[in-house]
């Protein structure tokens, strides 16, 4: 639990690094789901240190604002672990398209 508290306070400070940062960094868009009329964006990246926490992975919703759908990251020891816990791409998509009015 502190591990998750340190991590989500260093969110503001490293979720940019992640989405602007290295050029390793890949973004596409994923074919399967699309939430607001626009499809699902991941970006992903390899963690590059094998001694403290790294995010690797943001996936948003172009289509909802850039609405944040799930964060993953690398604990050494642990491997890639969901730090944002969030339904599956077709339960958000039936939360955010056809439940909210």
């Amino acid at each position: 639990m502190k591990l998750l508290v340190h991590v989500l306070s260093l969110l503001p400070f490293v979720l940019p690094a992640l989405m602007t940062g290295p050029l390793f960094v890949i973004g596409h868009a994923q074919a399967a789901t699309e939430i607001g009329g626009q499809k699902i964006v991941t970006l992903t990246r390899k963690a590059s240190s094998t001694t403290r926490p790294e995010f690797t992975s943001v996936t948003i919703a172009p289509g909802r604002g850039m609405e944040v759908i799930q964060i993953t990251a690398h604990f050494p020891g642990k491997g890639n672990v969901d730090v944002l816990s969030s339904p599956s791409l077709t339960e958000a998509k039936k939360m955010l398209d056809v439940d909210d009015t």
